[in-house]
């Protein structure tokens, strides 16, 4: 083992140190009446912001394990944090983890309903999990919350496209090339379903 080795031995060491020492100021409850409310300890803003940055790099790497402690684990401090609610379940998605990112964005949704992205994601979850209802009910909520986002318009259109509901699709693939031209899968499945229909008509 080099001395580079060695270094590297003594910083891990000294890290894992410091979170158990960490973790066991938080096991420590104040005893009542005793005059110890004043020791109670939150977790610095900079250890939460640590453990989201730790998450970010782990999932760039594709290690969506350790992104998904680091975010559970940024959580149990601070409960009522969004953004690292919507980052764990988005990470859990990626992990195929449905359930638990349903679960995360309806906390979310607790938290924060006027949210139409969040809306979006969990509408896109429910179409995975063939759940068409409660998908469609969390479309309309992310419309109602903002009209003018393409990327609603054209998710929804490509579920009510999978239902049959073409006509209805056919608009909403209208609104959301409409509202960003960009969105070329929109304008693409707008000239199949009018080649559909022309076929449909010879």
């Amino acid at each position: 083992m080099n001395i580079f080795q060695l270094l590297m031995l003594a910083a891990s060491a000294f890290f894992a140190y410091k979170v158990y020492e960490h973790v066991q100021t938080l096991k420590d409850e104040p005893k009542s009446g005793d005059g110890s409310e004043d020791l109670k300890k939150k977790t610095p803003l900079t250890s939460i912001e640590t453990m989201v940055s730790d998450a970010n790099k782990a999932y760039e790497r594709a290690d969506y394990n350790r992104a998904i402690m680091m975010l559970n684990t940024a959580h149990s401090h601070d409960e009522n944090n969004t953004e690292i609610l919507n980052k764990l379940a988005f990470v859990q998605t990626k992990d195929n983890k449905i359930d638990m990112a349903i679960d995360n964005y309806v906390k979310s949704l607790e938290i924060d309903f006027n949210n139409d992205i969040v809306h979006n994601a969990i509408a896109q979850l429910y179409v995975k999990k063939g759940d068409n209802d409660k998908a469609i009910w969390h479309y309309e909520e992310a419309l109602k919350i903002d009209s003018e986002y393409a990327d609603t318009y054209y998710n929804y259109a490509t579920l009510l496209e999978k239902m049959g509901e073409v006509s209805t699709a056919s608009e909403y693939y209208v609104k959301a090339y409409e509202l960003d031209s960009d969105l070329t899968n929109a304008k693409d499945a707008l000239e199949r379903l009018n080649g559909d229909k022309s076929g449909t008509k010879d």
